[in-house]
């Protein structure tokens, strides 16, 4: 398919799903650029999902077959749409859509460690958490020396109240190998939300008002959790 028809597919479905904001913004995308739905969403809207009102991210879960039909090796589909159907426990279309996840990163020869995670990831979006603890383990086996793994099962430990002790461990492993800075950032980031789960809101505090301080860039996950953590030391000191 061509970019042109590309351009025109995209602004029809855009109009059967009433998103005209979104159907301008694809009217003026430059072409050339039309080649992975991914890189659309991002490109537009970043990391905001769109403009007020709009999830495209949301329309691609539920409405990615005409979605499919553009961008037939875009993974990024497959991995809402999974995400969906699991959350809809509609378990034909989400062992379906999973093969085909699995199947395209296999294709591009991506390795067992990274598909692993990224099964992790849609089971931990449906809220399947069991399975997903169980993948990132697996994944962090593949690979035991890839602090990359290390991150992702500490984080979802943490994030999820798996465990947070083993968590606050494995973080504390990592914040021990002089990362780039915005890992460094990353790490103390979920240190600082697994004290607070602990009910150490003093030392979580200091911790993520330091981290945030020196944040070599924007992320908005570590701003709320500053920001959750300092209204319940304010509760505290009010009670």
């Amino acid at each position: 398919m061509g970019d042109s028809t590309k351009q025109k597919s995209l602004c029809s479905i855009c109009r059967r799903l009433n998103l005209q904001i979104f159907q301008c913004s694809i009217s003026s995308y430059d072409l050339y650029k039309i080649s992975s739905l991914t890189k659309i969403f991002t490109d537009l809207f970043g990391n905001s999902f769109g403009p007020v009102g709009v999830d495209p991210f949301h329309q691609v879960q539920r409405f990615g077959d005409p979605f499919v039909m553009i961008f037939p090796e875009d993974n990024f589909i497959y991995f809402y749409q999974s995400i969906l159907f699991l959350t809809e426990r509609d378990t034909f279309k989400a062992n379906e859509s999973l093969r085909k996840f699995v199947t395209l990163y296999k294709e591009i020869s991506t390795s067992e460690a990274e598909i692993t995670t990224g099964l992790a990831e849609i089971y931990s979006e449906a809220g399947i958490h069991e399975k997903a603890e169980k993948c990132y383990s697996e994944a962090l086996s593949l690979e035991p020396e890839n602090p990359t793994r290390k991150y992702n099962l500490a984080k979802f430990l943490v994030k999820k109240d798996r465990g947070i002790d083993e968590g606050l461990a494995l973080t504390e492993k990592l914040l021990g190998l002089n990362q780039d800075k915005f890992a460094e950032f990353l790490y103390s980031d979920t240190k600082g939300w697994g004290l607070y789960k602990q009910g150490k809101l003093k030392e979580a505090v200091e911790l993520l008002e330091r981290n945030w301080n020196s944040r070599p860039m924007s992320y908005y996950e570590g701003y709320l959790h500053l920001e959750e953590v300092k209204k319940a030391v304010a509760s505290q000191k009010n009670n």
